[in-house]
């Protein structure tokens, strides 16, 4: 309980990002009854991978990269703290990462975390490289909820919208 008081903030701010997303995905289906079909739809288990047990791994559709949504790292000690989830990640090496913050582009799960691999499109990625997404395209501060962020646009694009 001690963690969940100590990391407050940054729980509060993983989940939001992660219904966002959900909700982003799911937007055909606001018009819809929500009959027990859609129910179902929503149930977010439909989202995580199953076969992972040391993260949080998740599947949006059978088309995207395994991928893992992670809290913000905040602006102190960035450095540290991505080299602290890097070894983390190493285990599993999810294929995409959507992680607040300035990092972005992608990266080897051999090499320094702060040296981008220049080149690479997501089509192409192996099993030692991976893909950080920045999130800044996803809006999740106050008034910003009823703004639909067309996910397949952004942060399910090759491309990020900031560049």
């Amino acid at each position: 309980m001690t963690i969940v008081k100590e990391h407050r903030a940054e729980l509060e701010d993983y989940l939001c990002f992660l219904w966002k997303i959900l909700f982003d995905v799911n937007q055909d289906l606001v018009e819809k009854e929500f009959n027990k079909k859609i129910k179902e739809i929503l149930r977010i288990e439909n989202y995580i991978d199953k076969s992972e047990n040391k993260i949080i791994q998740l599947n949006f559709n059978s088309n995207a990269p395994t991928a893992v949504l992670l809290s913000g790292i905040g602006d102190s000690r960035q450095g540290e703290k991505m080299r602290n989830i890097l070894s983390r990640m190493r285990v599993s090496k999810p294929e995409l990462w959507y992680l607040c913050g300035k990092n972005k582009g992608y990266f080897s799960y051999a090499q320094n975390i702060s040296e981008i691999m220049q080149g690479l499109n997501v089509a192409s990625i192996a099993q030692e490289t991976f893909k950080i997404e920045c999130m800044n395209c996803i809006k999740v501060d106050l008034g910003e909820w009823s703004k639909i962020d067309e996910c397949n646009d952004t942060i399910f694009s090759e491309k990020c919208v900031e560049d």
